[in-house]
């Protein structure tokens, strides 16, 4: 089912490319090679930040870009293991103290995924980030840790109740999942991101695939000439598809590359 037009390859991390392992699959790597040698164009298309993603997958030469923090920063790779920000949008200061301000007071854990650092209120080792988060305390602590970092993300531990869904909604995008819960700055998605990648490297929009397994993978879904969910995905996001594949960790990736890409 595959032509032999270059294709651009945007992909999920989590539930897509890894699990709780942190770790990518041989298989999916290897089809991703693959493609890449044969002239198709991969990209990252993730939810966390930067500064959260795991560095055994920024150590894959064969990437051209990463969007990262639901959208909001998009960059290409440069000579060598390196990426240049060729789009950023970042969670304004005065927001921030706003949310720190609201959560040192409460006990549920909440990262701030920035673009080089995690920084955590009431640490969860049920949320596992990329490195070791910073504790912040106030937010004047978190402004003297965070020394100049942007801030592209926030993630809350549990689906949360509708009351913190109304504080966090006004500047948000807020996805709710049953383990946890993402804010990602309102205006800002994967597929807009996925759009400012094909225009930055020229391949329309037809020749273009997502491939993901849940809720803020619909927008790239929607904008993609072809969105593949995952097999471990919900089914609201099989229905939104316009074809399944396997399973994270069963070589559902690299499957869907060789059956639409390869």
């Amino acid at each position: 089912m595959h032509t032999d037009r270059r294709k651009a390859v945007f992909l999920d991390i989590d539930g897509t490319l890894i699990t709780r392992s942190r770790t990518p699959y041989n298989e999916d790597k290897e089809a991703m090679e693959e493609a890449a040698e044969k002239g198709h164009l991969l990209f990252l298309n993730t939810g966390r930040s930067f500064g959260n993603i795991p560095q055994a997958l920024l150590e894959f030469s064969f990437l051209r870009g990463i969007a990262a923090g639901g959208g909001a920063h998009v960059l290409m790779a440069g000579p060598g293991p390196c990426y240049e920000t060729i789009y950023h949008q970042w969670i304004p200061d005065d927001v921030l103290e706003k949310v720190i301000a609201r959560y040192v007071k409460q006990s549920f854990y909440c990262t701030f995924e920035g673009e080089q650092e995690c920084y955590t209120i009431n640490y969860s080792s049920k949320m596992p980030t990329a490195k070791a988060p910073i504790p912040v305390s106030s937010p004047d602590d978190f402004k003297e840790k965070r020394s100049g970092d942007f801030i592209t993300k926030i993630t809350l531990e549990g689906f949360i109740p509708e009351d913190e869904y109304r504080f966090l909604e006004p500047f948000f995008t807020v996805n709710r999942f049953p383990k946890y819960t993402e804010a990602i700055i309102k205006g800002e998605n994967k597929g807009k991101a996925a759009e400012f990648i094909l225009n930055t490297v020229g391949i329309e929009r037809e020749d273009s695939i997502a491939i993901g397994d849940s809720a803020n993978d619909l927008d790239m879904f929607r904008f993609a000439g072809l969105g593949i969910a995952m097999g471990n995905a919900p089914d609201e996001i099989k229905a939104a598809a316009g074809a399944v594949t396997g399973n994270c960790g069963n070589g559902g990736v690299a499957a869907a590359l060789r059956t639409f890409v390869l």
